[in-house]
């Protein structure tokens, strides 16, 4: 449908029509014309006020005032008494009357119901009708209470609003509603509603991030980011009145900088994540988190160094993290001349080397294990484990020196004593046996576990009750052997009785505290000059 066209061609034809009664059939066909363009006009103008068409209405309405010239042009008579009675903008006038009326009451509504995103939908829809409702007195009043109860509505929303989630949702609705709002002057103004809220929503991060840090090592570094990025978002949007945002933030350095820290010692991504999150807190605080991270770098990595290399499932080299820790002990003692880092920052590394020297003595551990379950070359790796074990403890020690209360652990005690209990063990299962015991695999155990005494025993004070319980078996079981050989003259036997215990009593020499004299017992047996 062209209105241009339409409308030249009903002017043309109004102008046409012949003032006798012989034009009254021409005249009813031109009506019925106008009237159905009437009914199709107001159908357009109503679908362009539903979609907030402002444009469209206003061409609708030219061409209406238009349509009216020629309708009154042709003398078909408008108003009460006409053939159509109102004329088309009158119609559509009314028609933008009760849109307004029924987009108030529906803002009305949603205000009752205190459903906030439907109040701002209202709005939206009511953006063209203020002019009009500006001019109707009722229609008015009715706006103005409704607009001015927005500001405590919101008010009594934020105070509500229990959650991050729920006060950022508010937030959003708030920014919506100032900019459908801000066009509004006199007596429809209303005060810009998302500062209100703005501080409500700051005092929820806060407590969210407060108790996020309630223990730095267990906080969800998501948790933590997210909090985060949106009290920056309300400083900036703060514009000025940022103040107490700031002082609380502040309250919080010390346990953020500490889950930051704990945070970048825990793996290679950590600290680029770190780097991202403290440049967020100084772009909010104007502060220096990045620069005091970067300066922790070196040791940061060196820890990370040392935690990668204990977590590969195999192939675990303990030498790398053995140097990665060597090397932590002139950094650390550069970074202790920093004040905020003996206050608070020491903590989280302490944690970590922590951890890290359980997990090397537990991998140093398992290694001897495996190397005693292989069978091959026991004594050669044991020691190289031993002196592995060594390196660890005097690196450790040195770390000790300089990192005051930092927990350790006994390397070459867990090595040593991880040997001497798997020894122990085959030669109490040996001994076990009803018979047919091996004196070989009994010498040895024993030959593994005596190099290793001295550190297992510190480390185990049990081991020398167990190798004190295996002296005794040994004696009795050896001993009536002895005697067997001597009731039945065999000789041969009675000499190799005495070469085991020789034997024996040689490996057994390192174990000072309780030593053996196996040889002399069974001696005195075949003289008869021991009676046990």
């Amino acid at each position: 449908l062209n209105p241009i066209k339409l409308l030249d061609a009903f002017k043309a034809s109004a102008a046409a029509l012949p003032r006798e009664s012989s034009g009254d059939a021409l005249r009813a066909r031109l009506t019925r014309a106008m009237a159905t363009t009437t009914e199709r006009m107001l159908k357009s103008f109503r679908e362009a006020i539903t979609a907030g068409q402002v444009r469209k209405e206003e061409a609708l309405l030219r061409f209406a005032r238009d349509f009216d010239e020629a309708f009154a042009a042709a003398g078909l008579g408008l108003g009460a008494g006409g053939e159509l009675g109102a004329s088309l903008a009158e119609r559509m006038a009314r028609a933008k009357d009760g849109d307004a009326e029924a987009k108030l009451q529906a803002l009305e509504v949603a205000l009752v119901a205190n459903d906030l995103p439907a109040a701002l939908v209202a709005l939206q829809g009511l953006q063209p009708s203020w002019p009009r409702i500006a001019e109707m007195a009722a229609l008015k009043e009715r706006a103005v209470v409704a607009l001015g109860s927005l500001p405590a509505r919101f008010e009594k929303a934020g105070e509500a609003a229990a959650s991050p989630e729920k006060v950022d949702r508010l937030l959003g609705i708030a920014g919506d509603l100032d900019a459908a709002l801000a066009p509004l002057e006199g007596a429809f103004a209303v005060p810009p509603l998302k500062p209100q809220v703005l501080w409500i929503a700051a005092r929820i991060h806060l407590d969210a991030l407060d108790a996020a840090l309630e223990n730095v090592y267990t906080a969800e570094p998501a948790v933590v980011k997210r909090e985060l990025s949106a009290l920056a978002k309300l400083v900036k949007d703060a514009s000025g009145d940022e103040k107490e945002i700031l002082e609380r933030l502040a309250n919080l350095g010390e346990p953020l900088a500490r889950h930051l820290l704990h945070r970048a010692l825990a793996d290679a991504g950590g600290l680029e994540e770190v780097l991202g999150i403290a440049a967020l807190v100084d772009g909010a605080t104007g502060g220096s988190m990045r620069q005091q991270a970067e300066q922790l770098r070196p040791l940061v990595e060196r820890v990370v160094e040392s935690r990668t290399e204990l977590a590969k499932p195999s192939g675990m080299d303990p030498r790398v993290v053995i140097r990665s820790l060597k090397a932590l002990t002139p950094m650390w003692a550069s970074a202790c001349s920093s004040e905020e880092f003996q206050r608070s920052l020491s903590e989280p590394f302490r944690r970590a080397l922590s951890e890290i020297f359980r997990q090397l003595s537990a991998k140093l551990t398992e290694a001897c294990g495996k190397a005693l379950d292989s069978g091959v070359e026991v004594p050669k790796k044991t020691q190289a484990l031993l002196a592995l074990a060594d390196e660890a403890q005097h690196v450790q020690d040195a770390l000790k020196e300089v990192a005051a209360d930092l927990e350790v652990v006994d390397f070459p005690g867990s090595v040593a004593r991880s040997v001497a209990d798997k020894a122990l063990g085959a030669v109490e299962a040996e001994l076990g046996k009803e018979s047919g015991l091996d004196p070989a695999k009994v010498l040895k155990g024993v030959e593994l576990a005596a190099p290793m005494w001295a550190a297992s025993t510190k480390a185990d004070d049990s081991l020398e009750a167990r190798l004190q319980a295996i002296f005794e078996r040994l004696r009795s079981r050896m001993g009536q052997s002895m005697l067997d050989a001597k009731e039945s003259d065999n000789q041969k036997k009675q000499t190799m009785l005495l070469e085991f215990a020789a034997k024996f009593d040689a490996a057994c020499a390192p174990m000072t505290a309780i030593g053996s004299d196996l040889k002399a017992f069974l001696e005195g047996k075949l003289s008869g000059t021991t009676r046990e």
